[in-house]
C-alpha cells in the first residue's frame, strides 16, 4: 500500500498541471464550506439572534445541493483527466500491474488530493472567517470585540461531504478504466462532422420570440396589480425564458456557420477564420453543456444580486418601516381606561419619551378610507421629527405612502376635490396631498393612504379601531414584544373585560391585533435578511467555481487535435505567437458565450424592477442597479480569474505535449 501511495504522489507531481485546476476548484469550494459551517456554529452569531440558528441548517441543505451538482463537475474532469493518461495506464498493463492494483494507485492519488484539498481549505477558511464574522455584524451595526472560534463540528461536516466527493471520485475513476478496458484510442485526433441544417434563421426567431416573451411576461408580472394571473405568468415567463436560453444555444453557432457560408466577401485575418470554426465544432458539440453552465449562470448571478440587494434595501428603509419603537393595534375602539392601561405597563418595562392612544375613524359617507384627526396626525409626524401640518375648519388633507397611488389621488381631487362629514363640505387640493412615510400601514391609516380632518370633525365620525404608540428615549429590549402580547392575553383587566364580548360572538380568529416593537422587528429582519444574504453568497460562488472548473476543463478537452493542426499550420507560416494571440480570444469567446443571454436577462430584471419600485428608494435611487452591476462584475471578476488561469495551464499543457 505504502508503495500505491508513493507512486500515486509521484504522478500526481508528475500531473500537476492537469490537476492544478481541479485542485484550485476543490480547495475553493473546501474554503467557503469550512467558512460558511464555522460562521454558522459560531456563538458570537447565533447570539445575534434565535433565527439565526437556522443558518446552519440552510447551508448544510445548500451544501448537499452545490456537492450534487459538483458531482456532475467531479465526474467530467476525473474522466478528462483520466482519458488524458490512458497512454500511462496501458504501460503499466504491460509492466504487469492488474486493475486492482491500478484502482488502488487511483485511489491513493485522490486520497491525496482531497486531503490537501481540505487541508488548504479549513486553513484559508479560517482565515475567511474573520471578514465574515465582520460583516454579520456590521449588519447588527455592532463593533463588539469577538475572537474567531474553530468549530470542530465544522471541521468534521467539512470532512464529511469531502470525503462523499472522494467516493465520487474513485467511482467515477472505476467507471472510466473499466469503460476503456485500458485500450488507447487516440480521442484527441477524432473530430467529429457536423453538417450545418438549413433551418438555422427559423430556430433563432423561434428562441428570440421565447425571450421577447419571457421579457414581456416579466414586466407583466412585475406591473400587476391583482393576483389574477401571477401563476400564469410566473409559468410563461419561466418557461419562455428555459426554452429560449436553450433554442437560442442550440442554434446561435449554427446562424453564424450559415451567414459565414452565405457571405460573398469574408475577410479574415490569418487564424480568426480556423478558431472559428473550432469554436462553432465545438458549439455543436457540446451546446447542452453551454445551455446548462447558461442557466445555472441566471441563477448564480441573480440569486447574488437579490443577496446584496436585499441588505441595501433594508438598511435604506428601516428607518420608514418602523419610525416608532412602540405600535400596538387593536381592531375595536377601546376606551381611554384601557388604553391607560397598556400605556402604563409599557412605561413600568421601557423609558417611555412619549405615548398618544388615538382613534381610526370612518364616516357615513367614508368608509373605505380610514380618518385620522389633526391632532393624532401631528403628534405622529412630531415624533419622527416632521413639521406640524395645519388646516382651516373647511379643509382636509391627504396622507399616501403609497406613492403609486399618488396619479389616481390627483385625478380624483380634479374631478371631485371635496368629502360630506356631517353637514360640513370639505375641500383639498394636489397641495394637500403628503407623502411622509410615517409607518402608513401600521399606525397612521391602512392600505397606504389615510384622510386627515380637523378635530372639530370628531363630533361626525365613528371610531373603529384603536392605535397606541410610543417612543423611547434609549433602545429599548426585543423581548418586550413577547412580554407585551402576554400582558394584552393575561393581565389587561380593563382591555379583556371590553374584548371579551366580542370575542365570544365572531371568534378570536376574527379579531385584529399587532404589536410592533422597533427592537424586536429590527433584530427579525436583520436576521432573516443575514440568513438570505449568506446563504445565496454561499450558493452563488459555489456555482460559478464550478461552472468555470467545467468551461475550463471543455477548453483542454480538444488540445491533442490542436497540437496537430498547429503542427500543420507551422508549415504554411503560422507562427506561435500568433496562435497564442487567437488562443486567448478563443479562451475569452469560451467564458464570454454562455453568459450573454443570462446576463441581458438579469440586466433587464434589474431594470424593469428599479422603474417599478424605484419610488420607494428617495435617498438611493438607483440601489437595484447598482447592486445588478456589483453582481455582474462578481461575475466578471471570478470568470476572468478562471480565464487567465485556463489561458495559462493550456499553454503549459500545450507546450508539455508538444515535447
Amino acid at each position: 500500500m505504502v508503495n500505491y501511495i508513493s507512486l500515486g504522489l509521484k504522478n500526481i507531481k508528475k500531473s500537476m498541471i492537469e490537476y492544478g485546476l481541479f485542485f484550485f476548484t476543490l480547495t475553493a469550494l473546501a474554503t467557503m464550506e469550512f467558512a460558511f459551517f464555522n460562521l454558522s456554529l459560531s456563538n458570537v452569531i447565533c447570539s445575534l439572534s434565535d433565527n439565526l440558528s437556522m443558518l446552519f441548517s440552510i447551508i448544510m441543505w445548500i451544501t448537499i445541493t452545490v456537492f450534487f451538482i459538483g458531482s456532475f463537475v467531479v465526474r467530467y474532469t476525473v474522466k478528462f483527466m483520466l482519458e488524458r493518461r490512458m497512454l500511462e495506464f496501458r504501460v503499466y498493463h504491460t509492466l504487469g500491474m492488474s486493475q486492482k492494483s491500478l484502482m488502488i494507485m487511483l485511489g491513493a492519488e485522490e486520497l491525496a488530493i482531497t486531503i490537501l484539498t481540505l487541508a488548504c481549505g479549513i486553513i484559508m477558511g479560517s482565515l475567511l472567517n474573520k471578514p465574515l464574522t465582520y460583516l454579520a455584524l456590521r449588519i447588527f451595526n455592532l463593533n463588539q470585540e469577538y475572537t474567531i472560534e474553530l468549530s470542530s463540528k465544522a471541521i468534521w461536516y467539512t470532512t464529511i461531504c469531502f470525503l462523499l466527493f472522494y467516493f465520487i471520485q474513485v467511482v467515477v475513476s472505476l467507471s472510466v478504466v473499466k469503460g476503456s478496458e485500458m485500450e488507447y484510442q487516440n480521442q484527441g485526433f477524432k473530430k467529429k462532422v457536423v453538417s450545418a441544417k438549413d433551418n438555422q434563421i427559423t430556430i433563432s426567431i423561434v428562441a428570440l420570440f421565447l425571450l421577447t416573451l419571457g421579457c414581456i411576461s416579466s414586466w407583466l408580472l412585475l406591473n400587476t396589480k391583482g393576483d389574477t394571473y401571477i401563476v400564469f405568468l410566473l409559468i410563461v415567463t419561466f418557461l419562455s425564458y428555459l426554452f429560449g436560453i436553450i433554442i437560442f444555444y442550440k442554434s446561435f453557432w449554427s446562424l453564424v456557420n450559415f451567414v459565414c457560408r452565405k457571405t460573398k466577401t469574408w475577410k479574415t485575418k490569418k487564424l480568426h477564420l480556423y478558431f472559428m470554426g473550432k469554436v462553432i465544432r465545438n458549439s455543436y458539440k457540446s451546446w447542452r453543456k453551454t445551455v446548462v453552465s447558461a442557466i445555472l449562470i441566471f441563477l448564480s448571478v441573480g440569486t447574488l444580486a437579490l443577496a446584496i440587494s436585499m441588505g441595501t434595501l433594508y438598511q435604506v428603509n428601516f428607518k420608514s418601516y418602523y419610525p416608532y419603537d412602540f405600535v400596538i393595534s387593536v381592531g375595536m375602539p377601546m376606551s381611554n381606561e384601557s388604553m391607560n392601561e397598556l400605556d402604563d405597563y409599557i412605561r413600568s418595562k421601557a423609558d417611555i419619551k412619549e405615548s398618544n392612544s388615538y382613534y381610526l375613524y370612518c364616516s357615513d359617507n367614508i368608509k373605505e378610507v380610514p380618518i385620522l384627526l389633526l391632532s393624532d396626525y401631528n403628534f405622529l409626524r412630531k415624533q419622527i421629527q416632521l413639521d406640524e401640518k395645519k388646516l382651516k375648519p373647511d379643509q382636509f388633507l391627504i396622507n399616501s405612502q403609497d406613492l403609486s397611488a399618488v396619479p389616481e389621488i390627483k385625478k380624483i381631487i380634479e374631478s371631485n376635490g371635496s368629502i360630506r362629514i356631517g353637514n360640513t363640505d370639505l375641500y383639498t387640493t394636489e397641495n394637500f396631498i403628503f407623502t411622509d412615510e410615517i409607518e402608513q400601514y401600521q399606525a397612521a391609516g391602512e392600505n397606504g393612504y389615510a384622510i386627515v380632518v380637523p378635530d372639530k370633525m370628531k363630533a361626525f365620525l365613528t371610531p373603529y379601531k384603536t392605535r397606541l404608540v410610543a417612543t423611547a428615549n434609549s433602545e429599548v429590549r426585543s423581548e418586550l414584544k413577547n412580554e407585551i402580547n402576554e400582558f394584552i392575553e393575561k393581565n389587561w383587566n380593563t382591555g379583556i373585560k371590553e374584548l371579551n364580548p366580542v370575542i365570544q360572538k365572531y371568534g378570536k380568529e376574527h379579531f385584529e391585533k399587532s404589536i410592533i416593537v422597533k427592537a424586536w422587528s429590527k433584530n427579525n429582519s436583520l436576521s432573516g435578511y443575514t440568513l438570505v444574504t449568506f446563504s445565496a453568497i454561499y450558493f452563488s460562488l459555489s456555482l460559478l467555481l464550478l461552472l468555470g472548473s467545467v468551461i475550463a476543463y471543455e477548453q483542454f478537452s480538444d488540445i491533442q487535435t490542436d497540437i496537430l493542426d498547429f503542427r500543420l499550420l507551422s508549415y504554411t507560416g503560422v507562427q506561435w505567437k500568433d496562435w497564442i494571440h487567437e488562443l486567448k480570444i478563443e479562451c475569452i469567446t469560451n467564458f464570454l458565450l454562455p453568459a450573454i443571454i443570462p446576463l441581458l436577462i438579469t440586466f433587464y430584471l434589474v431594470v424593469i424592477l428599479q422603474l417599478r419600485y424605484n419610488d420607494y428608494f428617495r435617498e438611493k435611487p438607483f440601489v437595484i442597479i447598482q447592486c445588478g452591476i456589483i453582481s455582474v462584475g462578481i461575475y466578471f471578476i471570478m470568470f476572468a480569474t478562471f480565464g487567465i488561469c485556463t489561458y495559462f495551464v493550456y499553454r503549459r499543457l500545450f507546450n508539455k505535449e508538444m515535447l
